[in-house]
């Protein structure tokens, strides 16, 4: 019994001590995971965080969100025909003027179908996103619009194909499916597009030969 006594009184700090050192490897671990955590692009799918996919969103949601994406595009759309200094950029603006204002109308009238309350503007995240790019102008915008306009159109197709395949609202289940090839071939038009800008960012200014006035102008004879 003495001898017993005596190991279980040696056994406890000892055991004190492997829980002590078991914790302490269990926080470095989780702080060295955390530290590892890869950043977010802004503007990016994965910036909604928590925000529900197409599959998830009921009918209502799906509606009100499409209202304020259509908005938004048309806004952003006219604040690069200003802003952008690339020919690209701005036909490419136009074309999202032109028709996500159409697909704006067509949500319209399928929410006063449904009785859904639209807002106004778009929501806090689009409006964020537009007044970062009005800081900016020339090729530097071009550079973030292009991104933008690719990271948007990814994500709305994506939640616009969870919509098609899963919605039991036969309205909307067809305004999705009705409304995807357009956004398809806006994403495809946003992936050329963006490539066309980091070509002409990576080019070295000049490599092109510039004439001076002297080697344009004629000679005088002598």
């Amino acid at each position: 019994m003495q001898l017993t006594f005596r190991l279980y009184r040696f056994s406890l700090p000892l055991a004190g001590l492997l829980v002590a050192l078991l914790s302490g490897c269990g926080n470095d671990n989780t702080t060295s995971s955390e530290n590892k955590t890869p950043s977010v692009p802004e503007g990016s799918a994965t910036t909604a965080g928590t925000s529900k996919t197409g599959s998830e969103m009921s009918a209502e949601d799906f509606i009100k969100k499409a209202a304020e994406a259509n908005m938004a595009e048309v806004q952003l759309g006219e604040l690069a025909k200003s802003h952008a200094s690339n020919p690209e950029a701005k036909q490419f603006a136009q074309l999202m003027i032109d028709d996500h204002s159409k697909n704006l109308e067509q949500v319209r009238q399928l929410a006063q179908k449904k009785n859904v309350a639209l807002a106004s503007a778009p929501g806090r995240e689009e409006q964020n996103q537009k007044a970062q790019l009005e800081k900016l102008s020339g090729a530097e915008f071009d550079q973030a619009y292009a991104k933008l306009m690719l990271n948007d159109h990814s994500k709305d197709v994506a939640e616009f194909e969870g919509v098609a395949n899963s919605s039991k609202d036969a309205d909307v289940k067809n305004y999705a499916e009705q409304t995807l090839p357009t956004l398809r071939h806006h994403l495809k038009m946003a992936q050329d597009f963006n490539e066309h800008v980091k070509a002409l960012a990576s080019e070295k200014p000049g490599e092109q030969p510039i004439q001076t006035r002297k080697e344009t102008e004629p000679q005088p004879a002598r």
